[in-house]
């Protein structure tokens, strides 16, 4: 047994260098929340999550006056049932971020020490299919920058060797953005993958009236054109294989990954992803369950 001896939550507030905003919102600081795990063969683990602004609190209050007490004298290496014992103690506040982000932040300072314990790294505990994967740009797209801007940035990642750039989409006008879209495109040439984000803020009939101003210029994939819980707005895409990319960036608990789930197995024809705090909160999707919840699906 490798029991966990102590458990401790911080915050660290990350104030921006610069303000940035998308569609709906402004990320005018990063707060941090800082998971700690301790066991009694002296190894210590550190998992995180974070919020861009607010809330971050609320997850700290959850961890130290909820969780992390249950945490205290369990084995370090059942991860899965410590995970559904938690996640059984929070039902009064799922479905919801709060609860998502605490519960991803225990989870990840356990992979970490699994990790620690085994000498190898998380990509090879995972499964070790590649040493390497390929990466993009998000950082110099954001909605506030003017269009000079995001085209420096764009022609300063295919310089930098990256796969591509990802832009934040939402202007007043549909007609801005794609202006603004062409002018990286334009800039950079087809060798650049360029993607978009619209941050949750269109109906299903706005987000096909962008996608379809930005199909010339090549767009790689969508991301959240729609609010992650419209579920019929994401249907009504997959009836009509709209060619809008990414849904469900802000999935948390099953009750909203279980439904989004169904699109695929209706041929959905862009690309879902849970939510990134998500993941490894589901029994389903699981780091040694997730090929299999791939070909369920």
């Amino acid at each position: 047994m490798t029991k966990i001896v102590s458990a401790a939550a911080s915050l660290v507030d990350l104030p921006v260098e610069t303000v940035r905003t998308d569609a709906v919102q402004a990320f005018v600081k990063q707060e941090t929340i800082v998971v700690d795990l301790h066991t009694d063969d002296g190894l210590s683990g550190t998992g995180y999550s974070y919020t861009i602004g607010t809330g971050g609190r609320a997850v700290l209050s959850m961890l130290r006056d909820h969780l992390l007490p249950l945490l205290e004298g369990r084995d370090a290496r059942d991860i899965e049932a410590a995970w559904r014992e938690l996640f059984a103690t929070t039902r009064a506040t799922t479905v919801g971020a709060i609860t998502s982000l605490a519960l991803a932040a225990v989870d990840t300072a356990l992979w970490d020490l699994r990790c620690l314990r085994a000498g190898e790294p998380l990509w090879r505990l995972a499964g070790g299919f590649r040493r390497a994967v390929p990466v993009y740009d998000t950082e110099g797209g954001w909605l506030h920058l003017p269009t000079d801007d995001l085209v420096r940035g764009a022609l300063a990642a295919k310089e930098a060797g990256l796969c591509g750039v990802k832009l934040k989409i939402g202007r007043p006008r549909p007609e801005e953005d794609a202006a603004r879209i062409a002018a990286v495109r334009a800039a950079v040439g087809p060798e650049l993958d360029i993607m978009v984000d619209a941050n949750q803020s269109m109906t299903y009939a706005e987000a096909k009236r962008r996608a379809h101003l930005l199909e010339p210029y090549g767009v790689c994939f969508f991301e959240e054109p729609l609010p992650a819980d419209d579920v019929q707005g994401h249907r009504e895409r997959s009836r009509r294989r709209a060619r809008c990319g990414r849904a469900g960036n802000r999935l948390g608990p099953r009750c909203h990954v279980r439904p989004a789930s169904g699109l695929v197995r209706e041929r959905f024809s862009g690309k879902w992803w849970p939510g990134e705090g998500s993941l490894r909160n589901l029994p389903s999707l699981t780091l040694s369950g997730t090929r299999k919840a791939e070909m369920n699906a």
